[in-house]
């Protein structure tokens, strides 16, 4: 184990400390997940690349806003799809 110091404003301390973050379990799992989210960030930006690279030839002449209005509009289909689908479902 590690023992590691820091400085907050008091007003944060006193608020985490009433929230019980700054106990060694709290913070433990805080740092966890932020480093899962970091770790997260980082696969869905090199996946994004990849995407962008292989997709290059096909879109290449398109301006951002044209592409996203591509995405857009899968997101809203999908969407639609969810909610028909989750509609239908017996209840």
């Amino acid at each position: 184990m590690v023992m590691i110091a820091f400085e907050l404003p008091e007003a944060l301390a006193e608020q985490a400390r009433a929230a019980g973050l700054l106990t060694d379990q709290a913070v433990r799992e805080m740092l966890e997940a932020e480093l899962k989210r970091r770790q997260a960030w980082d696969r869905l930006f090199d996946i994004a690349e990849q995407i962008r690279t292989a997709a290059a030839p096909d879109f290449a002449g398109m301006t951002e806003e044209e592409v996203m209005d591509i995405i857009n509009e899968e997101v809203r289909a999908v969407r639609e799809e969810r909610l028909k689908n989750s509609t239908l479902t017996p209840g």
